[in-house]
């Protein structure tokens, strides 16, 4: 397999691995979109098939009968079915931003390591959920909620593959999904703002 360039392709091939794609199945643009949070948006999603299409990943799959305004289907090459089939093998180099730098364990802030924790647990948490399950009896539920969020907001932007925000919202609260377990420490957002100072 080549290198992928993209986290949307990068992403998009571990989901096929994860429902046992072949070249039997089909799939467009909107179905992706349901099978992985972060490719919801029209752009992501349309990048992680143009991706696999310039990669001759996928092929337009034939549509007898279908009328010409029905969404393009695709199927799996044979390179698309042996890129599946190692995806996660090679999830480490699929993208730099798969697998950041972790916090070392003796610099995790408490809250931060108790967030991780449950998010391990849960794989799917918000902000709203995490402030109310984390913080003590006469604690500041609205503080814990806005740092949970800032968290979970930079994981997700360190760690796109693994940490995937989500369309949907429950209660008008940003979901986050853990699609790959990176280890017992969160992500270090300190070492993002280190790459960028001069």
């Amino acid at each position: 397999m080549g290198p992928v360039k993209t986290w949307q392709v990068a992403v998009a091939l571990l989901t096929l691995q994860a429902r046992n794609a072949d070249s039997n199945l089909t799939f467009n643009e909107g179905a992706l979109a349901v099978w992985v949070p972060s490719l919801r948006s029209t752009s992501a999603g349309r990048a992680a098939i143009n991706g696999m299409v310039r990669a001759n990943l996928i092929e337009r799959a034939p549509q007898p009968g279908v009328p010409d305004t029905a969404p393009l289907q695709y199927r799996l090459t044979p390179a698309g079915c042996e890129a599946v089939r190692g995806a996660k093998k090679l999830l480490p180099s699929l993208h730099k931003a798969a697998h950041g730098p972790m916090t070392p364990a003796d610099q995790v802030e408490p809250f931060a390591g108790r967030l991780w924790k449950l998010l391990c647990i849960r794989k799917v948490l918000t902000a709203e959920e995490a402030a109310n399950l984390l913080v003590d009896a006469g604690q500041d539920v609205g503080r814990a909620r806005t740092r949970a969020s800032e968290l979970l907001l930079a994981w997700s932007r360190q760690c796109p593959l693994a940490i995937q925000p989500s369309d949907r919202r429950i209660k008008g609260a940003k979901r986050y999904g853990l699609m790959v377990d990176l280890g017992p420490t969160p992500p270090d957002i300190r070492a993002k703002a280190r790459s960028r100072a001069p």
